[in-house]
């Protein structure tokens, strides 16, 4: 049998409010499925299973408000013995079924706004250090998820700060690849706000060999100065004649 309980989602967080359940008494559960949401201070998070099985019993209902570490379910084999004083959830589940998508939610002050963020994506966001409250998810309900946090890392890396060059990722590969300097060398982005793209970098390194080639050209082209020494013989050779 195994133990669910209230995480702790952070350093200060203490308790946290059971918000929904995505899954009901006698539900087969696998291991990274969504349990239920907690609401702790102005974000709302999804908790994931840990453990495949059968969610046994459910011990803290929705709007409960639960201290970290405490029990909120059993997860177990169909016919497991739940342990002895497991008290059931006092309030009833909704059922998981019927989504009011037209029930609008209650409005709330900017600094209590709700935030929706998976558990994978908040993990990222705090081992970068992330505002989460900037972000925009993209997610279900507005959910933030890996690929809103990544997008967001990379718009700041490309942000151009006094003295640094606005580049796309694709871009920093290519001038990397071609042996091109895109910090010192006069390249003129096309991109929106200057943003030097890939094509930029591969239209600047042909430039720049035809440019190195064209000299190399030059040089072999140039005569040999033999016409000097014959213009000179044939000066001197008019003057004995006159």
């Amino acid at each position: 049998m195994y133990e669910v309980i209230m995480p702790k989602l952070g350093l200060t967080m203490e308790s946290g409010k059971i918000e929904k359940w995505h899954k009901r008494e006698g539900d087969k559960v696998e291991a990274g499925d969504i349990l239920f949401e907690v609401m702790t201070d102005k974000v709302s998070l999804e908790v994931e299973a840990y453990n495949s099985g059968i969610l046994r019993k459910i011990l803290r209902g929705e709007e409960e408000e639960v201290p970290v570490t405490e029990i909120v379910a059993y997860i177990g084999e169909k016919d497991e013995e739940i342990p002895s004083g497991a008290k059931t959830a006092e309030k009833p589940q909704e059922k998981i079924e019927e989504e009011k998508e037209t029930k609008p939610e209650p409005a709330v002050s900017k600094g209590k706004e709700k935030i929706r963020i998976s558990p994978l994506a908040r993990k990222i966001a705090e081992t970068k250090n992330i505002d989460i409250s900037k972000m925009v998810g993209t997610g279900p309900r507005g959910r933030i998820v890996k690929e809103d946090v990544e997008k967001y890392i990379e718009s700041l890396s490309e942000e151009k700060p006094a003295g640094r060059v606005k580049i796309s990722p694709l871009a920093r590969k290519t001038a990397k690849d071609l042996g091109i300097d895109y910090k010192t060398e006069p390249i003129k982005g096309s991109g929106p706000g200057g943003r030097i793209k890939k094509e930029d970098i591969i239209s600047y390194a042909k430039t720049k060999k035809e440019a190195g080639a064209k000299p190399e050209r030059e040089a072999a082209a140039a005569p040999a100065g033999e016409m000097k020494v014959k213009s000179s013989t044939e000066l001197k050779g008019m003057r004995k004649i006159i």
